[in-house]
């Protein structure tokens, strides 16, 4: 597995949201590669998740972290942090290999690495899915910009009306595809989950006793639709619905809901 250097993590821009010192944040980082080159694996996790619950994240932090879990033999936690990785940096080439080895290795895992939407929201998010959400912002603001110039243009120079015109529809079209493409990156980074154990069965109710509706493997990725006590009600990506113990699946942003149904 592929190694991420100490220099790109440093010059990439970690998001910050905690009590870690911005100071403090590339020694650890450091440390955690030296833990690693060392073969101190369990080290090497405590210090990268150290980082991100100190409030500091980026995609190398992740990458690492899952490549630390997968020495220690963890895969469902290495799924979930490249997952985690992959959405801030969908383009890197070391995440996106070692993710699909790691998938290689889990049964069933990899069968369906997307959350249930309709047939025109599937190629949107293919469309888009190269683009993290910061891009895709940058991309509606541009846009969004394009067409308000086009449209006082339109009024100011009415040689070129028509070709104003067109350009408008253009941009309003953009504007709407990047739209449903960021509303659907937060509902990936807010409803998506990974499978943590080994096989768990999706019941009819949130009650241990209710009949298994379908199983789910290790590494599998699913999404949370609302909670309710211990369960999670969740959605395959063919569309079936069920309930499972909170214990058995980690969410993608790592927070508890209580209903994410107005996302």
């Amino acid at each position: 597995l592929i190694f991420v250097n100490l220099f790109l993590f440093i010059f990439s821009g970690a998001a910050y949201s905690g009590q870690i010192n911005k100071e403090e944040v590339a020694p650890l980082f450091y440390q955690g590669n030296q833990f690693y080159q060392e073969a101190k694996f369990d080290q090497a996790v405590l210090t990268y998740e150290k980082i991100i619950s100190g409030g500091w994240e980026n995609s190398y932090i992740y990458f690492n972290l899952g490549n630390a879990y997968f020495k220690t033999g963890s895969l469902a936690e290495v799924v979930l942090n490249y997952e985690r990785a992959r959405f801030l940096n969908p383009l890197d080439s070391d995440i996106s290999s070692n993710y699909n080895y790691v998938l290689s290795l889990l049964v069933d895992a990899g069968s369906a690495r997307v959350l249930y939407a309709s047939p025109v929201i599937r190629i949107i998010n293919k469309v888009f899915f190269p683009f993290n959400l910061d891009a895709i912002l940058v991309f509606l603001s541009i846009a969004c910009g394009i067409f308000l110039i086009g449209f006082a243009l339109k009024f100011y120079l009415p040689d070129y009306r028509r070709a104003w015109s067109i350009i408008i529809t253009v941009a309003g079209l953009l504007f709407l595809l990047g739209f449903v493409a960021a509303k659907e990156k937060l509902r990936f980074i807010n409803r998506a989950a990974v499978v943590i154990v080994k096989d768990v069965e999706a019941k009819f109710e949130p009650i241990t006793s209710a009949t298994a509706y379908f199983s789910l493997k290790e590494g599998a990725l699913l999404e949370v639709l609302e909670s309710s006590s211990d369960w999670y009600k969740i959605r395959r990506a063919d569309s079936k619905i069920g309930w499972i113990n909170k214990n058995s699946i980690r969410k993608i942003n790592g927070n508890d809901i209580s209903d994410p149904r107005g996302l």
